[in-house]
């Protein structure tokens, strides 16, 4: 197994999800891995480091668009998984963990 598909298969078991066929060579169905609602980009690296370029970010977030989902690009550089997001997407999560909080908080 390539060091790539071992991650694609460790992000979907962590997250429940859906492994896309030939990683996302299909016409009609891109991106490594579907789970609720993102589509996620798995790169693997054992360099010291992995270049996030707006060609890269472009072409998820126009494929994730495309299928409804939101865009995630989670590479694993070495052994670490990151998890990289847009900032709209970001300020969403952080709005709800807010609102989560208000909630679930004892006056």
């Amino acid at each position: 197994m390539k060091p790539g598909q071992d991650h694609e298969k460790q992000i979907k078991k962590r997250y429940n999800g859906y492994r896309v066929p030939g990683s996302g060579n299909l016409p009609n169905l891109k991106g490594d891995v579907y789970f609720e609602d993102y589509m996620v980009e798995g790169k693997d690296t054992d360099a010291k480091s992995f270049s996030v370029t707006l060609a890269i970010w472009n072409k998820l977030e126009r494929e994730a668009y495309m299928a409804g989902k939101m865009p995630l690009l989670m590479p694993r550089i070495q052994g670490k998984c990151l998890v990289v997001m847009d900032e709209h997407l970001f300020q969403e999560l952080e709005e709800a963990r807010k609102r989560y909080k208000e909630l679930t908080s004892s006056d």
